[in-house]
């Protein structure tokens, strides 16, 4: 488009030229002419050529026509090509649209797809907690029947460590003659300490005590026992299944205590304590306990019902002497 415009430019360059220039006269000729008659020769010298200025103008049209063609032929060929490109264009864009819209489609479908995995995965997990907890509940119940199971066997094959006396109970060894000259009474109590268990027993401690207190009167919530540390003579064995043991023990009273208590304003207690291991390293501690009824004829040594007297306890750290020592029997 540029070159046509150029070439009418150039065409139409003759119209606007100056005509031709007349023939040089003597500078003296012409500044002696009128400017008026210098006028009129210059319109005659430009209409002597009429048919000069008709050419020039048909050349003109002529070449305006074949611009006005070449820029419409070169306008048609650029508009081609410019449709064809936005063709192009709009059938690219019409195909990424399409491929977009797939791609949306199968994005959707995969955000779904993973929606839907997602849920299962959700639900799979807590079915799977689920499982976990009734597993754990079922491992707990098999672990809490499991030690039920162990103690119950400990408990069944456990050692014990029975304290109890023979059949006469505490016998008076104050002769007649001594009561006469003395005012202390003398008795004297066999015992029979047996493992009535089915394992052995480390015996630690075996002592026996006695204590006198008012009748009406409540006992002691803990049983006076003697203090270790006093203890001259301490008893140790390894007690095995039917094993048995028959240690005998002295008791004094004075004779007022001897008449209160055969009057009943008194009463006189024998207590005894054992303190052992089994066979499974815990330790235990057996008590025992009687009164002595004056009047009784048969056995005299009646258990006492008192809370905390007679039992057999499993003991706790720091309870008893012997915490530092192996046992044997385990």
């Amino acid at each position: 488009m540029t070159i046509a415009v150029f070439l009418v430019l150039l065409l139409a360059q003759p119209i606007y030229a100056s005509p031709p220039a007349a023939p040089e006269r003597s500078r003296t000729t012409e500044t002696s002419r009128p400017k008026i008659a210098q006028k009129n020769e210059n319109r005659e010298a430009t209409q002597s050529n009429p048919n000069d200025l008709s050419a020039a103008i048909n050349e003109l049209t002529s070449t305006i026509r074949e611009a006005k063609a070449h820029i419409s032929d070169q306008y048609e060929k650029e508009k081609i090509q410019i449709d064809g490109k936005a063709l192009k264009a709009e059938e690219k864009i019409a195909d990424q649209t399409e491929k977009l819209a797939v791609y949306t489609d199968n994005l959707a479908f995969f955000t779904r797809l993973l929606v839907v995995v997602g849920g299962l995965q959700l639900g799979l997990f807590f079915w799977q907690l689920l499982l976990m907890n009734k597993a754990a509940k079922d491992a707990g119940k098999s672990a809490a029947a499991a030690l039920e199971t162990a103690k119950a066997i400990t408990l069944s094959e456990r050692a014990y460590i029975k304290i109890s006396h023979d059949q006469h109970g505490m016998i008076r060894t104050t002769s007649d003659a001594d009561v006469l000259y003395s005012k202390k009474r003398t008795y004297q109590v066999q015992f029979d300490v047996r493992n009535i268990g089915k394992t052995p027993a480390d015996l630690t401690r075996l002592d026996f005590s006695q204590f006198i207190h008012p009748s009406d009167e409540p006992l002691p919530v803990v049983p006076p026992y003697n203090d270790p540390d006093t203890i001259v003579f301490v008893i140790r064995a390894t007690m095995y299944g039917t094993d048995a043991i028959f240690p005998s023990q002295s008791f004094i009273m004075s004779e007022e205590e001897s008449s209160a208590i055969w009057n009943r304003t008194k009463n006189f207690y024998i207590l005894g304590v054992a303190e052992y291991i089994d066979h499974f390293g815990i330790r235990h501690r057996a008590g025992y306990a009687r009164r002595y009824d004056p009047h009784s004829t048969e056995n005299n040594l009646l258990m006492v019902t008192w809370p905390g007297y007679n039992y057999d306890k499993q003991r706790q750290q720091g309870d008893g002497y012997d915490w530092d020592d192996t046992p044997s029997t385990a």
